[in-house]
C-alpha cells in the first residue's frame, strides 16, 4: 500500500484495514509524507484523532501550496477545526479562502475522465467542502437559510458535473450533514432525519471500506434529527442506539475529534447517564487542551458550546 492510500484509509476509510498506527506514531505518518496531497492528508488524520496543534502546522504551510486544491483543501480544515471548537465566525475567512483558490474551476476535469475523485481530492471536492463549510459557519451563526442554499448549490453543482447522485462518497455525506443540520435549525426535525438517514445509507452502500468515522459522524447527526423530531419512545431508542453505536467506533479507533461531541449527544438520549457523560465530556475536552494551537485554544475557552 502506498503512503498516499494508507493516508486515505486512515482520513476516510477503516484504518484497520490501513493497519493503523497508534496513536504516538502518527508524528511518524506525517514525517513520512513528501507530496502537498501527503501532507494534507496527514493534517486530517493528525485532526481526527486530536493532534490539532501538529495538524495546524502542516496546515498553515499547505495553505499557500501551488496546487489549489490542496490550498483550498488546507482552508477547508483550518475552518473544520475552528467549528470544532465553536469558531464559527472565524472559520468564515477560511472557507471564504477555500472557495476563492477554486472559484472558475471546473469541476469535472477532462484529465480525469471526468470521474470525481473517490474522497473529493479534487476541484469538486474542495469547491463542495468550501461551500459546505461557509454553510455551517452560517448556520450557527443564525442564518439556516444561507446553510440550505448553499447545500442546494453543491448538489445541483455536484449533479451537473458528475449526474444525478454523482461525486464523491464523502462529499454527499457531508452534503447531508450539514442539510440535517439546517432542516434543524430551521424548525423542520422531519427533512432533518430523511437528509440524515440519507447520509447513512450512502455510506453503508458504498463500495469497499467502510469510513468509519463518516459513518459514526452521521449515526451522531441522525440521532440527533431524532431525538429533536420527538416522535415517541421508538425514535428514542433508536436515537439511543444510533448513539451508542458511534461511541463503539469512536472508543475502538480513537476519534478524539467526536469523542466529547458525542458524549454531550449521549447525555440527551440517555438522560439517566446524563451527568456522567458530562463529566466524561468535560474530561475529555481538558485532555485535547494541551494538543491544540493557541487560536483553538483561546476559541474553545470563549464558547458556550465547548465544556472545558
Amino acid at each position: 500500500m502506498t503512503l498516499e492510500n494508507h493516508l486515505r484509509s486512515l482520513a476516510f476509510g477503516d484504518p484497520s484495514e490501513a493497519g493503523i498506527t497508534p496513536d504516538h506514531r502518527f508524528a511518524g505518518v506525517a514525517a513520512r509524507a513528501r507530496t502537498d496531497r501527503e501532507h494534507w492528508l496527514a493534517a486530517v488524520v493528525l485532526g481526527a484523532y486530536g493532534r490539532y496543534a501538529a495538524a495546524t502546522t502542516l496546515l498553515r504551510r499547505l495553505r499557500h501550496s501551488r496546487d489549489v486544491v490542496i490550498a483550498s483543501l488546507a482552508a477547508s480544515t483550518v475552518a473544520s477545526h475552528r467549528r470544532q471548537f465553536g469558531g464559527h465566525a472565524a472559520a468564515l475567512p477560511a472557507d471564504g479562502a477555500a472557495l476563492s483558490a477554486v472559484t472558475g474551476l471546473s469541476l469535472a476535469s477532462a484529465a480525469d475522465g471526468g470521474i470525481a475523485d473517490g474522497d473529493g481530492i479534487d476541484v469538486a471536492g474542495a469547491w463542495a467542502d468550501a461551500l459546505l463549510g461557509l454553510g455551517a459557519d452560517h448556520l450557527a451563526l443564525g442564518r439556516p437559510a444561507t446553510a440550505r442554499r448553499l447545500v442546494a448549490d453543491v448538489t445541483t453543482g455536484l449533479d451537473a458535473a458528475f449526474g444525478a447522485g454523482g461525486g464523491s462518497l464523502r462529499t454527499r455525506v457531508r452534503a447531508g450533514w450539514v442539510g440535517a443540520e439546517a432542516a434543524l435549525a430551521g424548525g423542520d426535525p422531519a427533512a432533518a432525519v430523511a437528509s440524515a438517514e440519507e447520509a447513512l445509507r450512502r455510506v453503508d452502500v458504498a463500495p469497499g471500506a467502510t469510513p468509519v468515522r463518516h459513518r459514526a459522524k452521521t449515526e451522531l447527526i441522525l440521532a440527533a434529527a431524532l431525538l429533536a423530531s420527538g416522535a415517541g419512545a421508538a425514535t428514542s431508542t433508536r436515537s439511543a442506539e444510533l448513539v451508542t453505536s458511534a461511541l463503539a467506533t469512536i472508543d475502538t479507533h480513537g476519534l478524539a475529534s467526536l469523542s466529547w461531541p458525542a458524549r454531550l449527544l449521549a447525555a440527551d438520549a440517555d438522560p439517566a447517564r446524563a451527568g456522567e457523560h458530562r463529566r466524561r465530556a468535560t474530561r475529555e475536552v481538558h485532555a485535547l487542551l494541551p494538543r491544540i494551537d493557541p487560536e483553538l485554544n483561546r476559541l474553545a475557552v470563549g464558547s458556550p458550546w465547548v465544556p472545558v
